[in-house]
């Protein structure tokens, strides 16, 4: 296990970053003017502004755990290049990409950011649904895989050492996927909750894990989609599953919260479904948020659940693909070097089997 903050932050590392976005540049007619600055330095990546006589470009590195994203960018830019930031060069070998400079990010603090994007992002998604033979490099959890995803997670977790943070009590994974107090088994209701996703026949296809406006900048031309830049969270799966991260971000409540009821989030949730009109929607009016707590609507398609229970079954997924992503940050990183709190996975699991 490495302290990858550490040796990020390393002269070394700096200098070797800088050569190779020397070469990168120099095959643009290119010259980086100064020395790379830090922008952010944490263990699930680093990004370093590098200076150009106009302007800067942005060199980023990624943990191993998802040094797929600079390739991901890669392909995206072939596939979709309206819609994403695509990287000038990505050395895979190394995990590093080199981004130009896409303007500000979105603003976020304005309604609209997020609903605009979470129309774009539901574009993106249908778009790269045909082309998951050249997205392989996502990690895959379809809903079809994720009730014994999670219980090998909950196994393995109390399996850790007692001192691990990540260390989940044996009684409380017992509690989650068998008896738990109120007499429900767990982990058989997040099965059939996945059961209704699957029912609602959508393609596994990207799943970005974390949509917001400061992970995107504005369009490459008037009146078109904003572009994604940060997708170091990703899966492949089933595309709703975005919603979790996002409205909860929108509505500032940690995202191991219950999902937050606001006339934001269903906006959110409005305008992302408007993006799906092939999908039976089980009765359009109130499509918010009533029923993702788990409580059963009426209507809808048989087989596949009426609106609220779709959107409650998606958002728990989400909770599985947040629990996933950092496991795989953690794996390769010291945990007594990480330098920020870092969430307990078990809390999103909780939160799935809930």
């Amino acid at each position: 296990m490495e302290d990858l903050v550490a040796r990020w932050a390393g002269t070394a590392f700096q200098q070797e970053a800088a050569a190779w976005a020397d070469e990168v540049l120099g095959r643009r007619g290119l010259v980086r003017s100064g020395p790379l600055v830090p922008e952010k330095i944490r263990f699930w990546s680093a990004v370093f502004a590098v200076p150009l006589a106009r302007g800067c470009a942005w060199f980023k590195v990624g943990n191993p755990g998802q040094a797929f994203e600079g390739r991901l960018l890669r392909t995206l830019g072939q596939v979709v290049p309206d819609r994403v930031l695509a990287p000038w060069a990505v050395d895979e070998d190394r995990g590093w990409w080199l981004l130009p400079d896409g303007g500000p990010t979105l603003d976020g603090s304005r309604p609209t950011d997020w609903v605009d994007l979470v129309g774009d992002v539901a574009d993106l998604q249908r778009a790269c649904a045909a082309h998951q033979d050249r997205l392989d490099m996502v990690p895959a959890l379809p809903a079809e895989e994720a009730a014994g995803w999670v219980e090998g997670t909950v196994d393995r977790l109390t399996r850790l050492p007692a001192a691990d943070r990540q260390h989940l009590d044996p009684a409380r994974a017992r509690s989650l996927v068998g008896k738990g107090p109120r007499g429900h088994d767990g982990l058989r209701r997040f099965g059939k909750r996945m059961e209704i996703l699957a029912g609602t026949g959508l393609p596994a296809t990207l799943q970005p894990n974390d949509a917001h406006p400061r992970n995107a900048v504005g369009p490459s031309t008037p009146g078109g989609p904003a572009r994604v830049f940060d997708l170091g969270d990703a899966v492949r799966s089933h595309p709703w599953a975005v919603l979790h991260t996002t409205v909860r971000l929108a509505a500032r409540v940690p995202l191991t919260d219950t999902w937050p009821d606001t006339p934001l989030t269903r906006r959110i949730v409005d305008a992302y479904l408007e993006r799906w009109p092939g999908v039976d929607l089980g009765g359009r009016p109130g499509t918010g948020l009533a029923g993702t707590g788990g409580r059963p609507g009426t209507g809808g398609r048989p087989g596949t659940g009426n609106l609220p229970e779709v959107l409650a079954a998606a958002d728990r997924l989400g909770a599985v693909h947040r629990a996933a992503s950092w496991l795989r940050l953690l794996a390769p990183v010291d945990p007594d070097r990480l330098a920020v709190p870092t969430p307990r996975v078990a809390d999103w699991l909780e939160l799935a089997l809930r």
